[in-house]
């Protein structure tokens, strides 16, 4: 066993000690078998390793059904009934509140799409490990108690407000990145000054298909967008997305 991660700090909590195995950034789970290999690990603990896999779950289970991308459809016949049958709790959730939206396709016209309730602040929040992890990864930098992770789905619209006043900025270093078959892709900026200052954006499964209770019509979330900084900052932040 490797113990390539032991001691050292988790890179979420920046408290605890890591496992010997430390854990992926992106699960394995996110990605079809022939694409995991030489997938990103970081020192992570046990508490925050359940917590964040819990999640992983949960996301892997539902974005296959909203999600663009083309593995998509393999994803849900290959992964995602085994993992509902051993989560009878969430298959009972997600039947419970199947419904159907009114969707206009590709000619104008209208057709009735099914769906199946999906918890948004769950897809965030697991982006806020993530981007601890990645800033870790790339640069070295731990976003502790003294720093903010602030993340939010993105529209079409969202994304241009995105970059012309955040990806626009002097950067330190900058980083691409396409893991598996274009499964998720990511880019990462971090600021000349602090170095906890990063911007991230991240596109998953092409994006995914939505709905919300106080709409008929489906969208389409593009991409999660990220933000670190200092804490003081956090606010600010906030009130601009309001």
């Amino acid at each position: 066993m490797s113990k390539k991660f032991k001691g050292k700090p988790c890179v979420y909590c920046g408290k605890r000690p890591s496992t010997n195995t430390g854990d992926h950034v992106f699960a394995r789970q996110f990605f079809l078998e022939s694409e995991r290999t030489n997938l990103i690990k970081v020192p992570a603990c046990i508490s925050c390793n359940n917590e964040k896999s819990k999640l992983e779950h949960y996301l892997a289970s539902l974005l296959p059904f909203g999600g663009l991308h083309n593995d998509a459809s393999e994803h849900l016949s290959n992964f995602v009934q085994p993992r509902l049958n051993k989560n009878q709790k969430l298959k009972n959730e997600l039947r419970k509140g199947m419904a159907y939206v009114v969707h206009n396709n590709e000619n104008g016209d209208p057709e009735r799409r099914l769906t199946l309730p999906f918890d948004g602040d769950r897809y965030t929040k697991l982006f806020k490990y993530i981007v601890k992890g990645l800033s870790w990864y790339h640069w070295g930098t731990f976003l502790n108690e003294n720093s903010f992770v602030y993340t939010i789905a993105l529209t079409e619209a969202g994304e241009e407000m995105f970059h012309k006043y955040f990806f626009s900025l002097r950067s330190k270093h900058r980083v691409e990145a396409t893991i598996g078959a274009n499964t998720i892709s990511y880019l990462g900026v971090q600021a000349v000054d602090k170095e906890i200052l990063t911007i991230w954006q991240f596109h998953v499964f092409n994006g995914l298909l939505a709905s919300s209770s106080t709409e008929e019509d489906l969208h389409r979330t593009q991409s999660i967008g990220a933000i670190t900084g200092p804490a003081s900052d956090e606010m600010n932040v906030i009130k601009m997305f309001e």
